[in-house]
């Protein structure tokens, strides 16, 4: 028995497979049959028409789909429509090399994004179908690309990173963009947050109290800032879920980080994940190391809480059930 993917993702290639073949994989899968078991998460513009298509083929309900901007793609989003593309870049960069410009896309304006979103929205409420919002949040470590965002399928090759990154002030306007969307909807957010977790509990703490659930996905801060998510989110009587992943969470030298967290946080707070892109794996007949990764972080929360495999399992299935209000 396998419990629920919280977040995973369609690769930055993705828009270009099959959405009929993958989907059909999708629903096929025995050990994937739970209802919501694929938590895929949309992170720029490319990946929202095929994430449409996989609503509307995904007859069995194995997917709850999430529509949001990752902060690693928030540069792509300007929040004025009348800005040049230089401007913008030079605005929202912390240095624009004149390559990287060169190669870089005419920016999004992000109402004009929002409003696809919506219209995803809609098509889900129309089919009855859970949905939330992510993945978002904030980053102060990324770099952007040398072919300025990854998925640019015009520049594939030869690909590093470079020495500019999205400004804070800037990846927090989209970020609270999409805060206030998913506030007015009242709907759940799955959050990415690398070196800003001060800044992040901020933001979310006292404000957006209409976001019914927020889960901090391959949670990296520390069990005393999971303490103050906690009691400021007790206090609310909201819905706080901590996602753990195998890639991020659960390498040798993390284990005493997760060991930590386990002790301040409560079963029903625990989600798993595999942060993957699943066309890779069941498109390419690599299902079951898909469902290795699932394994092994379900292996060392079992380890390090003194659970039975099959506890675990419950435990996670009722708590990605919850979050959705399934």
């Amino acid at each position: 028995m396998y419990f629920m993917d919280c977040h995973c993702h369609i690769g930055v290639d993705g828009h270009l497979q099959d959405p009929e073949l993958l989907m059909n994989r999708l629903s096929q899968e025995p050990r994937a049959r739970s209802r919501g078991f694929f938590n895929v998460m949309s992170t720029y513009h490319l990946d929202l028409e095929f994430l449409s298509t996989l609503i509307e083929l995904d007859s069995n309900n194995v997917l709850v789909p999430y529509f949001g901007v990752h902060p690693w793609y928030s540069h792509l989003f300007s929040t004025d429509r009348q800005l040049s593309k230089s401007d913008h870049y030079k605005l929202v960069l912390t240095t624009v090399p004149e390559d990287l410009l060169h190669i870089l896309p005419d920016p999004i304006y992000i109402e004009d994004h929002l409003e696809k979103v919506m219209r995803l929205i809609k098509k889900c409420e129309a089919l009855q179908k859970a949905y939330a919002i992510g993945e978002i949040g904030l980053d102060k470590l990324f770099r952007i690309p040398s072919n300025g965002f990854y998925g640019n399928q015009e520049h594939k090759s030869g690909v590093s990173l470079t020495a500019a990154k999205v400004q804070m002030d800037h990846q927090k306007i989209i970020f609270l963009r999409q805060l206030d969307l998913a506030d007015k909807l009242s709907k759940p957010v799955s959050i990415h947050c690398v070196k800003a977790h001060g800044p992040l509990f901020d933001i979310l703490h006292s404000s957006f109290l209409n976001i019914p659930a927020v889960t901090l996905h391959s949670y990296t801060g520390s069990s005393d800032q999971a303490k103050r998510w906690n009691k400021s989110f007790l206090k609310q009587q909201r819905k706080l879920y901590f996602s753990f992943s195998n890639f991020i969470n659960g390498e040798k030298d993390k284990a005493l980080q997760l060991a930590e967290l386990l002790l301040v946080i409560s079963n029903d707070q625990i989600l798993l994940e595999t942060d993957s892109p699943i066309d890779r794996y069941f498109l390419h007949n690599r299902e079951d190391e898909y469902f290795e990764h699932l394994h092994q972080i379900q292996e060392k929360v079992c380890d390090l809480k003194g659970m039975f495999e099959a506890d675990c399992n419950s435990m996670v299935q009722r708590n990605s059930l919850r979050l959705h209000g399934f």
